[in-house]
């Protein structure tokens, strides 16, 4: 229901530990700070039997390099860019290493918060009356993460350099086309709209 609890995790729990924050520093400084590999691992599981509801971004990008660069972590800002890489590193680290079907990331990262927060079937689905927001995806598509190519303000990001599977090509907006690998987002300032829950929060 409504009022009952809910949970969520972000791709960067699912993806590193905290030996990856010794490797990579204040990259990896978030909050909460990043567990041990048996968490990471539980995290998965609790996706695939339904008890974490969906994954989210905690997008947070600080300025970089100056907002992630003093030699004191406890200077550093504590967050990462996320909403861009949500879906390739899910889909590259869910769907092609087995962990989870492509039914369960479209529920996990669309469906299910869109029905928590009272915004389905405006939102969340695919269908007849339904706004048309759905991205055009090479499940295939090996690429490699460069920071530069962020649309964010924050040019950096924990999966610098790593290969991907699955490239976003174009993201349509209520019928409107908002991006295109190749130009980047094209969508018109003021195009976005509040949306209101239908049964509150």
């Amino acid at each position: 229901g409504l009022n009952s609890p809910f949970t969520e995790t972000c791709p960067q729990y699912l993806i590193f530990t905290a030996e990856d924050f010794k490797k990579t520093g204040s990259i990896l400084k978030i909050a909460p700070p990043l567990r041990k590999e048996e968490d990471r691992k539980e995290l998965w599981k609790g996706l695939k039997d339904g008890s974490i509801d969906f994954i989210c971004t905690d997008h947070a990008a600080g300025k970089y390099p100056e907002e992630k660069s003093s030699p004191d972590i406890w200077k550093n800002y504590a967050g990462i860019p996320g909403t861009q890489l949500i879906a390739p590193s899910i889909l590259y680290y869910g769907y092609h290493k087995g962990r989870l079907s492509l039914a369960e990331v479209q529920k996990l990262m669309s469906e299910n918060a869109a029905k928590r927060y009272g915004l389905y079937p405006q939102k969340g689905t695919i269908r007849i009356g339904s706004d048309a927001d759905f991205s055009v995806i090479d499940l295939d598509k090996e690429w490699t993460v460069e920071p530069s190519r962020l649309e964010s303000k924050g040019k950096y990001s924990p999966l610098a350099g790593n290969k991907l599977k699955g490239k976003i090509y174009m993201t349509i907006v209520r019928g409107e086309i908002v991006y295109r690998e190749d130009e980047g987002v094209i969508g018109k300032k003021g195009y976005g709209q509040f949306v209101k829950s239908k049964s509150g929060i």
